[in-house]
């Protein structure tokens, strides 16, 4: 019969609405005619944000939806692009929805899964020796954050993932193998437990 409803964010994105399908046979002759059926008002925005700044994002966000009846609708945001400066986590998500519930929208969504920014840079090895194709992104993305000095950072994100990488030895229980994860971890970072 059709969706009677979206499903999921991509599909409320695509398609608005659902409806169903009535089909009418006459004389060996078939109808078929679509019937929308629109629970709610959809009202989306896709905005490119590449050159932006968080705040610049945030702004055009509400200024786009400001003008618009948002009662009873229901929202879609797609962020797309490389951030001038920031994070996406910089983007004040709450104060977007603030205002749009505030304009009445009935509920809004959002998708940032193609919105990137600087801070982290893609991976680019020429190669794949798997030996030390690990290393090798580690080295990629090395002092992003400068917290270390290159090579404590280095060796301590190795380290790291060796600990991480362990499995749960024979016998040892749940509870005994999550401690002594911990306990190295809290090792490595010179951690007190608290």
């Amino acid at each position: 019969p059709g969706a009677l409803f979206p499903n999921n964010f991509a599909e409320v994105d695509k398609y608005s609405h659902g409806g169903y399908y009535m089909i009418t046979v006459e004389n060996d002759k078939q109808e078929v005619q679509w019937l929308p059926l629109e629970v709610a008002r959809h009202e989306k925005l896709s905005l490119d944000c590449n050159h932006k700044t968080p705040e610049e994002v945030t702004l055009e966000i509400i200024n786009f939806f400001s003008g618009k009846d948002l009662q009873g609708a229901l929202l879609t945001i797609r962020l797309s692009g490389l951030l001038q400066k920031g994070k996406v986590s910089d983007i004040n998500f709450k104060q977007v929805y603030d205002r749009l519930y505030e304009l009445g929208a009935y509920f809004v969504m959002r998708n940032t899964s193609k919105l990137h920014s600087e801070d982290f840079e893609e991976v680019k090895i020429s190669y794949s020796n798997s030996e030390d194709f690990e290393e090798e992104i580690i080295k990629e993305h090395l002092q992003q954050v400068k917290l270390f000095d290159l090579e404590t950072e280095l060796q301590l994100t190795k380290s790291l993932l060796t600990t991480l990488n362990t499995g749960k030895k024979e016998g040892e229980t749940l509870t005994d193998f999550q401690n002594r994860i911990i306990s190295e971890v809290n090792k490595l970072l010179n951690l007190q437990h608290q």
